[in-house]
């Protein structure tokens, strides 16, 4: 098998587990968000330990803990990306799947509009289009619904900003998403021990929701290892092309098997953000191509 095909299979693997988490979450609907919040970065935690030492990834760490800038840079990774794991477990488990499909659909284009504002890139002429047509099914939900679609907006823009700090630094995703958790660590503990002093949380859990909440590290774990496999094999546009799995799959979830409200305003919103991406992927794809034509010649 040849290493862009292998990468194919594990960039659709590791986007269909993403896509695949609220199978996951809903299993644990009937706890508090903020405590399953609390046990994916604990146990998180502890799967990248466990990583680290295999890898013997020590001497990768120490530099990153003595550069300042780094930390600051991780420090604020750290907040977004725990806004964005709390608002999508949030959204799952209260039936707003549909809402998250929208956010990691919105994602790319924010990703776009963002180096536009932060890095001062040009933006073609489709990707202008592509932006405006973005906002105006934004702007349909707000008009229409009265409503701003809050939790698509959270996601893609911590997501998106995630991304953005983890450009900007020299370090890998396994070591980064290890200081993150660790940073995350004393407050996840003390937040689930408070908790127990209560007599709430952890005190009332089954065994069976000991076992899930444990199996959130791996859960979370997997798909990233996947995915930086992937990267390694493929190109990094060309995998940008499979992130639209997540949530496509999300999408269809949220329509077909919890049967979630899906009001015709909602469903043009949608449409606008496909056609979106479809300009989007259309201009990458004809740029990408006259980019390597202009190479080569």
């Amino acid at each position: 098998m040849t290493h862009s095909r292998e990468g194919g299979f594990l960039a659709v693997a590791a986007f269909v587990l993403w896509g695949a988490f609220p199978l996951y979450f809903k299993a644990l609907a009937h706890v508090a968000p903020l405590e399953v919040l609390a046990n994916r970065v604990i146990w998180s935690a502890f799967s990248l330990f466990v990583l680290v030492v295999v890898l013997k990834y020590w001497n990768r760490l120490l530099p990153i803990f003595r550069d300042s800038r780094q930390m600051l840079s991780l420090l604020a990774a750290t907040l977004l990306i725990a806004t964005n794991w709390g608002v999508y477990i949030w959204s799952v488990t209260n039936d707003y799947i549909l809402e998250a499909s929208l956010g990691y659909y919105i994602n790319p284009l924010f990703n776009v509009f963002l180096g536009y504002l932060l890095l001062h890139e040009k933006l073609r002429k489709l990707q202008w289009l592509a932006v405006g047509i973005a906002a105006i099914g934004v702007g349909i939900q707000i008009v229409i619904l009265g409503k701003i679609p809050w939790i698509a907006l959270i996601l893609a823009a911590s997501f998106g900003l995630y991304g953005f700090i983890h450009k900007k630094i020299t370090v890998n995703a396994i070591s980064g998403l290890f200081i993150e958790t660790i940073l995350l660590f004393p407050i996840a503990l003390i937040f689930l021990s408070v908790l127990s002093a209560d007599k709430l949380g952890p005190l009332v859990w089954t065994f069976n929701d000991w076992l899930l909440l444990m199996a959130t590290g791996p859960v979370t774990i997997i798909p990233l290892l996947l995915f930086t496999a992937a990267a390694k094999r493929i190109n990094y546009s060309t995998l940008g092309f499979f992130q639209y799995i997540a949530p496509s799959i999300l999408f269809l979830l949220a329509l077909f098997y919890y049967k979630e409200p899906f009001s015709l305003s909602t469903l043009l919103t949608f449409i606008l953000i496909w056609l979106a991406l479809i300009i989007f992927t259309i201009d990458s794809l004809h740029y990408k191509k006259y980019k390597y034509k202009y190479v080569c010649q």
